[in-house]
């Protein structure tokens, strides 16, 4: 209930106060206290109908512009996350190569350390054949007892 016991829907509405105004132009002095009221809360109510619907649109405005700024954000952390991920892969291969280099052992990487015998069946296996004299000549000392021996295309 609005003041006077009028309820605020009883009201003009905004087209209907515009007409009503533009007839009443000039003729506002003939009208008594109670129409002058009227009239004044009727402005009063459009004023606040029109606050209303400019505080929605700013509202809908700003969350708009926070679901734009939201989703930017998320796909720059995306490609942070994925920069950073192989950043991660990186050192940590740069961390294994420098572990590998520290087996060095007399000037020469010690990277052979399979079983002799297994190292000759995995040889035998991807060549299909049994060594030449030259290519056991160029393995390393620790497999030549073991490529020594001569292996069958089974094998």
């Amino acid at each position: 209930m609005a003041a006077g016991g009028r309820l605020p829907a009883l009201l003009p509405g905004r087209r209907q106060l515009a007409a009503l105004e533009a007839r009443l132009r000039g003729l506002e002095t003939n009208l008594t206290a109670e129409q002058r009221e009227f009239l004044a809360r009727a402005r009063r109510r459009r004023r606040a109908q029109r606050g209303q619907r400019r505080a929605g649109w700013l509202a809908g405005a700003l969350i708009l512009a926070l679901i734009a700024e939201l989703g930017t954000f998320l796909v720059q952390q995306s490609r942070v996350s994925a920069q950073q991920a192989a950043e991660g892969r990186s050192r940590t291969l740069a961390i294994q190569s420098d572990e590998l280099t520290k087996t060095v052992s007399g000037g020469r990487l010690q990277l052979f350390r399979l079983d002799p015998a297994l190292w000759e069946r995995r040889l035998c296996k991807v060549l299909g054949r049994g060594l030449t004299a030259d290519e056991r000549g160029s393995l390393p000392a620790e497999l030549c007892p073991a490529a020594q021996r001569q292996c069958t295309a089974t094998s």
